[in-house]
């Protein structure tokens, strides 16, 4: 890292003699000034080019590579192995409220440093002043053997306050149930239909599973993602006539085609039941 052009006198009279000698003496008073005048406003130049260069990079914002580094090193914040400067800078920038403990960017920073934890949804005062809780969104990747939610809980007490009620847990699912069929153009043949109904299922119950926690499920939006389902992803939007609701259910219990909504802890998922999803 190079901070500064450090130079002795007698190394800077040493330079400037090779200078004098490459560019040739002049017998003229003025081209004798000029010459010297150039000299050190050469070495006055790649002084200040080094100086600019540092003042860039002794800001978080402008520094990259070794010099984010440094900067990382006086807040306890080291960089990971392959992390590339852009994700080196964020951490840096948060680093202060980390460290401050008992913040929301140090519990959700605690959270989201455990394998396999995609997001995490937090609610203050939710069983009263003091207390909070925090729901871990666990990637489908996850195995019971990680023990996720217990590292989980580890790492965001280790950053709590003493005497604050934190509830660490899984959001409860609502399991989702749907019959619908489909009216379908005449121009389609049966197994273009049977293909059309496969798709629209695999669209259904990606959209159910990605509503988020305490969100809700919107029939427009339900009723876009099966009228927009084409084949071949065509932008012919034809394909699919109509479609009726045959059944929905939500817990085993049947609810009207409307929107269905969820408490703050709650999130929808379909069915693990083989037949919770069909299309006709």
């Amino acid at each position: 890292m190079e901070l500064i052009n450090n130079k002795s006198f007698n190394e800077i009279c040493e330079q400037l003699n090779e200078q004098f000698s490459q560019n040739g003496f002049t017998t003229t008073p003025g081209g004798t000034a000029k010459l010297f005048a150039d000299i050190i406003a050469k070495n006055l130049a790649e002084f200040y080019d080094t100086l600019e260069l540092n003042h860039v990079q002794a800001f978080v914002t402008t520094a990259t590579g070794e010099f984010l580094d440094a900067i990382g090193k006086l807040l306890a914040c080291k960089r990971a192995i392959n992390e590339v400067d852009v994700d080196y800078r964020n951490r840096i920038t948060n680093q202060c409220l980390s460290l401050s403990k008992a913040n929301e960017t140090s519990i959700r920073l605690a959270a989201l440093g455990i394998k396999y934890v995609d997001d995490i949804v937090m609610k203050k005062y939710s069983n009263g002043p003091g207390s909070f809780t925090v729901m871990p969104i666990i990637s489908s990747f996850a195995k019971a053997e990680d023990d996720t939610l217990n590292k989980v809980q580890k790492a965001i007490l280790d950053v709590c306050s003493y005497g604050e009620k934190v509830i660490i847990k899984l959001p409860t699912l609502k399991y989702v149930k749907l019959s619908i069929s489909l009216t379908y153009s005449n121009n389609l043949t049966d197994t273009e239909k049977q293909s059309l109904a496969v798709a629209v299922r695999t669209n259904i119950i990606d959209y159910i599973n990605s509503i988020s926690i305490g969100d809700v499920l919107i029939i427009n939006e339900l009723t876009k993602v099966i009228m927009q389902t084409t084949l071949n992803n065509t932008k012919d939007n034809n394909e699919i006539v109509n479609y009726a609701c045959n059944l929905l259910k939500v817990n085993d219990e049947v609810c009207l085609f409307i929107n269905q909504g969820l408490r703050w802890d709650e999130k929808f998922q379909v069915s693990t039941d083989t037949d919770a999803i069909t299309v006709a």
